[in-house]
């Protein structure tokens, strides 16, 4: 029994070595995880404020109930052109 123990004894600073690299592959793994997903959300969010830039929004339109898209789309067009006419002549 104290063989045993003292063969486990000398093997502690081995696994703990062990142990120690293997958690700390884990923790670098996940901030590289980590890191890859923040540029990538970075990356996505800038996109997107790049394809927003140009966005007017206008105000007291009256909004258009038509059942597809195109026809809120052709509906929208419309109104925004009679508000330029209106304000910009």
């Amino acid at each position: 029994m104290e063989d045993g123990f003292a063969k486990q004894e000398q093997e502690l600073p081995d696994r703990f070595d062990a142990f120690k690299s293997n958690v700390t592959s884990q923790q670098e793994e996940k901030i590289s995880k980590s890191v890859i997903l923040d540029n990538s959300k970075n990356a996505n969010e800038d996109k997107e404020i790049d394809t927003r830039k140009n966005n007017m929004i206008i105000y007291r339109v009256p909004e258009v109930t038509a059942s597809s898209a195109d026809e809120r789309n052709e509906a929208d067009l419309v109104y925004v052109t009679d508000y330029w006419r209106m304000f910009f002549r």
